[in-house]
């Protein structure tokens, strides 16, 4: 929608449910000024008013506006798009009213940094799978290398955190879905989070082991490694059996 360039009227004698110079209903005001408003109408756009003002820093504001709204993700969460779009909204109004270009520019560089590091909920998950199957290939890289070049007694243990390792992979890939993480994080949190996944998948594997060999619990699979195995891989992919086992040892 065009602005409404008016020289008289006093723009904070507007109200809410007023009709705007060009003859929409304002259903919200972000910020007004004697000189100056940016609104919302009831057909949800944006609009603004303002008496006379420098041209060419209008122009700049209302293009940087334009061109930071296109790049907004459609699929954030309903309180996210809302804070997005208010703090779009009150940057423009005080790109508006700059005394220069450069002051304009300035008061776009927070909220453009801000809108470039949202990510959508598949681009969180694109992310999250990519660095959980690096991690696990590290991390059953290196524990099959220390099979091959450890002591006998200790080869299973290795081969059972191996395995965790890739149920967690497992996990990660059936319930990625359900990951709910800040569409605002930045990259590093969400390796972390991979991190800690691909680790807590490997723990979950060496327990399994330690609780075989202890007899205290899944002696069946005692000196079984391929029992040893698939235990290790549903010990990473479930998140309550360690738990349940623990529970039950403590209740022995």
């Amino acid at each position: 929608m065009e602005p409404t360039i008016k020289t008289i009227t006093d723009k904070t004698n507007y109200k809410h449910g007023d009709n705007s110079l060009s003859g929409d209903v304002i259903k919200r005001i972000f910020c007004s000024a004697p000189n100056s408003i940016v609104f919302e109408t009831s057909n949800g756009e944006i609009s603004w008013e303002y008496n006379y003002k420098n041209g060419d820093i209008v122009d700049r504001a209302a293009v940087k506006f334009h061109e930071l709204r296109e790049i907004i993700p459609n699929d954030l969460p309903d309180r996210v798009a809302s804070n997005i779009k208010v703090s779009l909204c009150n940057v423009f109004f005080t790109a508006l009213n700059s005394q220069t270009i450069s002051d304009c520019d300035n008061a776009y560089l927070q909220i453009e940094e801000r809108i470039k590091n949202l990510k959508t909920h598949f681009h969180i998950k694109c992310i999250f799978i990519l660095y959980s199957v690096l991690f696990t290939f590290l991390i059953s890289s290196l524990s099959t290398s220390l099979y091959f070049f450890t002591d006998l007694n200790l080869k299973a243990i290795f081969m059972c955190i191996s395995c965790g390792c890739i149920g967690s992979l497992f996990s990660v890939m059936q319930r990625n879905d359900k990951v709910i993480l800040d569409t605002m994080l930045d990259n590093k949190y969400i390796i972390l989070q991979a991190l800690f996944t691909a680790i807590m998948g490997s723990i979950a594997g060496g327990l399994i082991y330690i609780i075989s060999k202890s007899g205290l619990a899944l002696s069946f699979s005692n000196d079984n490694i391929y029992s040893l195995t698939i235990l290790s891989v549903l010990g990473g992919f479930s998140e309550r059996m360690i738990p349940e086992i623990f529970k039950k040892l403590e209740t022995k």
